[in-house]
């Protein structure tokens, strides 16, 4: 499955959001390399976010399965999807996210 049949895959389950603006802001890293076997997990996690009332989606797993990847697939495959934009944060380099994760919480009110 390719990343634009990914996304149609998802349109298609009939969560879309309609965007007016064009100009959404784009807060995300680039990616380097190829995503590879994880269509299900990108295309579950872009029908959750698409969801109404998904405010916050947060992915856990050991260090170096792919969070950041799949992260970072999911929000190129739904850029422009989102009326005040999307927004990457990483917590990798903190010793202590905790005063990151309460400001985050604030934005997302």
């Amino acid at each position: 499955m390719t990343e634009d049949t990914t996304y149609q895959h998802a349109i298609g389950a009939g969560v879309t959001r309609n965007v007016e603006s064009t100009e959404t802001v784009w807060k995300v890293p680039s990616y380097l390399t190829s995503l590879i076997g994880r269509e299900k997990e990108v295309h579950d996690i872009c029908v959750q976010l698409q969801q109404h009332d998904t405010r916050l989606l947060t992915l856990l797993g050991s260090g170096g399965v792919g969070k950041t990847r799949i992260a970072l697939q999911v929000a190129h495959q739904l850029k422009g999807r989102f009326l005040h934009g999307i927004y990457f944060l990483s917590f990798s380099m903190l010793q202590d996210p905790g005063p990151y994760f309460r400001i985050s919480r604030m934005h997302s009110k």
